[in-house]
């Protein structure tokens, strides 16, 4: 069983539909579950957690808070607190019997969980994925964005597997994001959706690989 986490720079980047993207583009090689174990804002029919799955069987998030607001925020409204072990044990139990598990976090890499001050980067550290992505919408600002995640980085934990450049806004500068990206970050290895909003395919079988544990 592979784990592999689909985080964001910031809320409203495209992390939903790449997730969903990444579902049904695995789930023709792999058995494949996607969840969201924590989800602000959580509505039953319109449920983030409900589209990933795209079409199949659905889990309702872990820590389904109502308040469309950061997810420490929304817990403390309703009494709980978000406890990342716990997470940790709701994925374990929801990933049996499949080859590939798909965790979308909620909000962007820094936003806080719980009172605590921990963030989707400590989630990502308890998870242990296999892979992981970090989605940036393609629009300006992106240079920033994406470089502040990965100066965050340096020397705290390991750089995303891939940066992918999604988002449903475009403007004048989406078509040099890609390239600029990858002058300001190499080796760091960054791809854009392509035509019809399809992942690239070399993510594709990177994802598919690292999550049955091939030799990358």
């Amino acid at each position: 069983m592979g784990r592999v986490v689909i985080a964001g720079t910031g809320t409203g980047v495209g992390k939903t539909h790449a997730t969903t993207l990444f579902h049904v583009e695995l789930r023709e090689r792999l058995s494949v579950r996607a969840l969201k174990p924590i989800e602000s804002g959580y509505e039953d029919e319109g449920s983030d957690a409900k589209r990933i799955a795209s079409g199949a069987l659905w889990t309702p998030p872990r820590y389904a808070l109502a308040a469309p607001l950061a997810p420490s925020l929304a817990a403390r409204m309703e009494g709980v607190a978000v406890d990342l072990d716990e997470v940790d044990r709701y994925v374990a139990a929801n990933s049996r019997g499949v080859e590939c598990t798909l965790i979308e976090t909620a909000g962007g890499l820094f936003s806080p969980l719980n009172d605590a001050g921990a963030t989707n980067l400590d989630l990502i550290r308890v998870l242990q994925p296999n892979a992981w992505i970090l989605v940036a919408a393609d629009r300006l600002g992106v240079l920033s964005e994406v470089g502040a995640c990965l100066r965050a980085l340096r020397g705290d934990f390991r750089p995303p597997d891939y940066v992918l450049l999604a988002g449903p806004e475009r403007d004048a500068s989406s078509a040099t994001n890609l390239d600029e990206l990858r002058r300001l970050w190499p080796p760091q290895k960054t791809v854009a959706l392509g035509l019809h909003g399809k992942l690239p395919v070399e993510l594709v079988d990177y994802v598919a690989d690292a999550a049955v544990g091939a030799p990358q």
